[in-house]
């Protein structure tokens, strides 16, 4: 559900319409809130007056001036969310049904979690990540019970208090957010992602036949625009064929086409291929639980990783396109031409072996036993497999990392007309 201000009402009754929007019932609701300025805010919402909308983006509140909203979309709920995805997952994919988990966990969908984990631990009962998980998510329902039970006890308890002095409110202190907690604003947005997931695609993706939404809006300009292009139809009822085709078909015309300006909304469901290995096994083992820990901008400008939820898509796709962005000296931490070069796998090779050795950092161990470590053979596969014509490109997503003022990013994306399809 969609209220889109701007394109459905007169000017003068922007603010009235706010003021009712902000005013219905939405509340304990997850939002995605466009702002006029293209910004994409998601968050429980906490609040409104006619003038604010107040939404908790990972544990705190955020205040949108009603005025700059664009649009207001009702995310689907952790239930919906979990329905969908795990319907497409094989039942003895046990990694992969563990990322959903840890997904629903930081959703605070927890009743969810236990009940599906308990399902899983029924077949698989020597399962440790799905005893540590449940044992996690057993301890937040009781701080949760606990709450509940006292904050009916206080209402149960408390009388009206009478003072004969108004006594001045305590300014409260802003909450700090630990080191590993992160907001997702501090992400790239999901728009950005399915972008990376687009560019990642297999080659013939008409054999591959993934799951692709092309806006019809998308296919209208593709016509207007590129009309005198070989592969667009000729005449009014070949083009109208055109919009009735598989979403993987209307991007198949797209590449042929050439025509990247059209990328922009496209919606790709699923990880290709090489997504689904970084999501699921090289952000959540190696980025997360070594490389972020040893190297990050005070070593390199610009490389900032985050290890907060490493399952989290929207968090791995970030890390993703940081390291496609960054080089030092020439050298690519993900280098598509020469895999096995990329400072991302050099750094974790013992010095001696390497051919970029690691800098000199505290506590730094490596992470591969050699070049030969089946490890570090497959993360050099994972890197070849990439799509080859844009390193260093990001996509053409503009995205700094939160806190940095300077960075050596290349934030505009190459357009190389010499460049393959895509």
């Amino acid at each position: 559900m969609r209220y889109n201000l701007r394109s459905i009402l007169p000017l003068f009754l922007l603010l009235f319409v706010t003021t009712l929007l902000l005013t219905s019932n939405l509340a304990a609701q997850q939002l995605i809130v466009t702002m006029n300025d293209g910004k994409v805010y998601t968050g429980e919402k906490k609040g409104q007056s006619s003038k604010v909308l107040v939404i908790n983006i990972a544990g705190q509140n955020v205040k949108l001036n009603a005025k700059n909203i664009k649009s207001i979309e009702i995310a689907q709920s952790p239930l919906e969310i979990y329905a969908e995805k795990s319907a497409k997952l094989e039942d003895n994919d046990l990694g992969s049904r563990m990322g959903l988990l840890y997904d629903m966990y930081d959703l605070k969908a927890y009743s969810l979690v236990k009940n599906e984990l308990n399902k899983l631990l029924s077949k698989y009962p020597e399962h440790g990540p799905a005893k540590r998980l449940l044992k996690v998510t057993n301890t937040q329902l009781e701080m949760l019970g606990r709450e509940a039970n006292k904050q009916s006890e206080n209402a149960t308890s408390s009388k009206p208090q009478h003072t004969s002095k108004p006594t001045a409110n305590k300014a409260k202190k802003p909450k700090r957010l630990s080191k590993m907690e992160i907001e997702l604003k501090d992400l790239i947005s999901e728009s950005d992602l399915s972008l990376i997931r687009l560019w990642e695609l297999p080659a013939d993706i008409l054999v591959a036949k993934p799951r692709v939404k092309v806006p019809r809006k998308t296919i209208e300009l593709l016509i207007k625009n590129y009309s005198d292009n070989e592969e667009i139809p000729r005449g009014k009822v070949s083009q109208a064929r055109l919009f009735g085709y598989s979403g993987y078909k209307k991007l198949d015309v797209i590449f042929k086409v050439g025509a990247r300006d059209l990328y922009r909304g496209i919606t790709v469901v699923d990880d290709p291929p090489a997504m689904t290995y970084w999501r699921k096994t090289l952000n959540p083992s190696y980025i997360s639980n070594y490389f972020e820990n040893h190297f990050n901008d005070s070593h390199v400008p610009g490389l900032k990783l985050f290890n907060r939820r490493p399952n989290l898509e929207r968090e791995s796709y970030t890390n993703f396109l940081v390291l496609s962005r960054l080089e030092i000296d020439g050298h690519p931490f993900i280098n598509r031409t020469v895999p096995e070069e990329s400072l991302l796998f050099q750094w974790g090779l013992p010095r001696k072996d390497a051919k970029y050795p690691a800098p000199e950092v505290e506590n730094w161990k490596p992470y591969f036993k050699s070049p030969y470590d089946k490890r570090f053979k497959d993360a050099a596969k994972w890197a070849e497999g990439l799509f080859q014509s844009i390193p260093d490109t990001g996509y053409g997503i503009k995205y700094t990392p939160p806190g940095l003022k300077t960075s050596k990013q290349k934030l505009e994306s190459s357009q190389d007309s010499n460049s393959n399809n895509k």
